[in-house]
This record gives C-alpha cells, sequence and structure tokens, in this order.
C-alpha cells in the first residue's frame, strides 16, 4: 500500500506532488485511447492517433491547471494556508492526513476546482461555436479542451472520495458524527461506488455511440484511476482518524538490524521478502547511523552486490525524528513535511525504529483486527 514515486512542488501558495508512476501510466493511455479512437471512431477526430493523444494530453493538462487554481484562489478567499494536495489524473487530493475543516470553508475550498473547470469549458464552446463549429485544427482544440474541462469539473461533483463532491460530504458527515464512528467506511463505499459509475457509464457509452468512442476510453480510464486513488484516500482516512490515538512507536514492531559493513548482496533477500516497503536500521557496532529501504535495493544490486550498506542507506542527519509516544498521524505529517524516505522513532535518545507510507499498512492491519476483536465480543 506504498504510494508510489512522487516529485514535490512546493510554491507560495501551494504545495503540489505527482505520483509520478500514474502519470506515466496516464501519458501511455492517451496514446492507447488516442490508437483505439482512431481505430472505431475516426468520425470523431480526422488526425493520426499521435495527434489525437497529444490533443488529449494537452485539454486534459489545461483542465488540471484551470482545476488547481480553482482551488487556489478558493483556499485564498477564506485565508487558508498553502493548499496542498496529490495531482491525480481526474484533479486531485488532499494532501496529507488532516481531518476535513468545518463543512462550510471545506465546501468553498472544495467547489473552486469544479466551477474554474465549468467556466473553462464553457469559454472554449463559445469559441469552437464562433467558428460554425469547424472541425479543423483550430475547432477541434476548441472542442477537446471543452470537453476535458467539462468532464473534470463534472466528475468531481460526484458525491464519492477523494473527489471534490465526495470531499464535501466527507466534511458534513464528519460534522455530524464521531470520526471514530463508520464514517472512513460509508465515505470509501461512496468513493469505490463512483468509480464502478464511471466504469459502467464507459461501457455504456462505447456501446451506444460509436462516434463518442474517445469520451468512453477516457471515463474508462478515469474510474480505473478513481479506484486506484482511494488505496490513498483509504490511508490517509485512517491516518487521520486512527492514527489520532495510536503511538507511532506501535507500528514499528520487529525491524531488521544490518551493519553498515555487511554487503547488501547478504541482507537483500530478507528484506525484500518481508512486508512491502520493509526497512532496516543500519547498525554501526551499537550506533544507528542510517535506514535501508527495499526500494533502494533494487538500482544499488545491478550495480555491485558487493557494495557495504553504508554507501546505499539513508544516514540518520538527513531523516527528522520523532517520539514514539506521539500520535502515529504527527509521525507521518511530518513524514509528508520533509519529503524524507522514512522517519525515525526515538524512546528518549536511544532510536528505536523507522517509518516509511508503507509503513501504514501495519495501522490498516492493527485497525482491522481490534475491529475484528470488537465485533467477537459482542457477538460473544
Amino acid at each position: 500500500m506504498s504510494l508510489p514515486l512522487t516529485f514535490q512542488v512546493r510554491l507560495k501558495w501551494i504545495q503540489l506532488r505527482f505520483p509520478v508512476v500514474h502519470l506515466l501510466l496516464s501519458l501511455g493511455a492517451a496514446g492507447l485511447i488516442g490508437s483505439l479512437g482512431q481505430a472505431y471512431g475516426p468520425h470523431s477526430f480526422p488526425a493520426t492517433w499521435w495527434l489525437v493523444a497529444v490533443g488529449l494530453v494537452l485539454s486534459w493538462a489545461m483542465a488540471l491547471v484551470a482545476h488547481l487554481l480553482g482551488h487556489i484562489v478558493a483556499a485564498r478567499v477564506i485565508g487558508d494556508e498553502p493548499y496542498r494536495c496529490m495531482l491525480w489524473v481526474f484533479g486531485d487530493t488532499p494532501d496529507g492526513y488532516r481531518l476535513p475543516r468545518a463543512p462550510g470553508p471545506e465546501s468553498v475550498v472544495a467547489l473552486g476546482g469544479p466551477l474554474a473547470n465549468i467556466v473553462l469549458g464553457a469559454t472554449a464552446a463559445v469559441l469552437w461555436w464562433s467558428g460554425h463549429g469547424a472541425w479543423g485544427p483550430t475547432g477541434t482544440a476548441w472542442l477537446s479542451l471543452s470537453a476535458a474541462s467539462f468532464t473534470l469539473g463534472l466528475v468531481n461533483l460526484l458525491p464519492g472520495q477523494p473527489l471534490d463532491g465526495g470531499r464535501i460530504l466527507t466534511a458534513l458527515l464528519l460534522y455530524l458524527h464521531d470520526a471514530s464512528s463508520g464514517v472512513p467506511r460509508l465515505i470509501l463505499a461512496l468513493g469505490r461506488l463512483m468509480a464502478l459509475f464511471l466504469l459502467g457509464l464507459a461501457i455504456m457509452v462505447l456501446q451506444v455511440e460509436t462516434r463518442a468512442t474517445i469520451l468512453g476510453l477516457w471515463l474508462g480510464w478515469l474510474g480505473w484511476s478513481l479506484g486506484r486513488a482511494l488505496r490513498w484516500e483509504h490511508l490517509r482516512l485512517m491516518t487521520a482518524t486512527v492514527g489520532r490515538t495510536k503511538p507511532a512507536g506501535s507500528l514499528i514492531g520487529v525491524q531488521a538490524r544490518v551493519q553498515a559493513s555487511q554487503p547488501i548482496g547478504e541482507v537483500a533477500e530478507s528484506l525484500l521478502v518481508a512486508d512491502r516497503s520493509p526497512l532496516a536500521l543500519v547498525l554501526d557496532g551499537d550506533a544507528v547511523v542510517g535506514v535501508l529501504a527495499a526500494d533502494q535495493l533494487g538500482p544499488a544490486l545491478r550495480r555491485r552486490s558487493a557494495e557495504p550498506a553504508r554507501r546505499v542507506m539513508v544516514p540518520v542527519e538527513r531523516l527528522p525524528q520523532v517520539s514514539g509516544q506521539e500520535p502515529v498521524v504527527c509521525a507521518f505529517e511530518l513524514l509528508l513535511d520533509s519529503g524524507a524516505p522514512a522517519i525515525l522513532v526515538t524512546e528518549g535518545q536511544r532510536i528505536i525504529g523507522a517509518l516509511a507510507l508503507g509503513s501504514l499498512s501495519k495501522l490498516l492491519r492493527l485497525q482491522q483486527s481490534a475491529h475484528s476483536t470488537a465485533v467477537a465480543d459482542n457477538s460473544g
């Protein structure tokens, strides 16, 4: 359940993270949609498949920019701090592990993105219509931008996380009910329902209208992407609720320890077969001098398996630290803010372990175990 490799941008009014793997897959999907759309719906775009793909990417990129600007302006209107989000193909999802604001401010910020898309889509549609519905390069570009912006804006109004409509509903439900209730599960269930709705709509469009092939494929990609994004939303909501009471030290468990002089070839097998995104503490004698993660081993092993762990590890000086008694949510907020690959957990002056984003899967297992125990006790 670890997040994909991300690229961070920090500006005055926004803190943005790009999930690189997902965006690269989106570019590949644009090429596939352009190719298939040209084959099965040639009347929609009278151009070669790669021009269709480029048009899709540029239109969607402009719609995403308008969407983010809408959120940023709305956040400034209510006097909020810099807008924090992670960019996905369907828009953005809140970044961090904070619970939503009160319903009023949360609704203002959430609606800013879709409203900006609707305004941009309407403007592009008027410009296309002013050319008498021309299907030349300019007319096609305006129509493509209008379709992308309207699709992005209207899809984000659906009441399912992590869409903007879901953010409004989440803020309202958490305001009316305690966060420890079943609200997070209901919110995630609605998100899955919205993903299935988009996939079903895509299938219906593909079957009903051949000329709408590209739109149908587009909606299908959005539905699949939304379902994938729910993994991050699940982690975010569970950490923001359960993580407020769980201490960071409870996620450590038994952690691998290796010597700094030990060749990575010797430690790779045991580390790679452990839980997803495992971490090992690197020791110099009895002192912890760094952290070694499984995702660092692949590139290092291709270079030289005899390389010592000291050459691959992340030194402790580059990692933030948190007390094991601090809540889990505080630890992972600090981890996100720092941009570091891991955070050290201490007990007094002693380092007792390290946590990475992949460690959140253990929090989910603890919560599921506690829920199962509570159900069993109630049944008894």
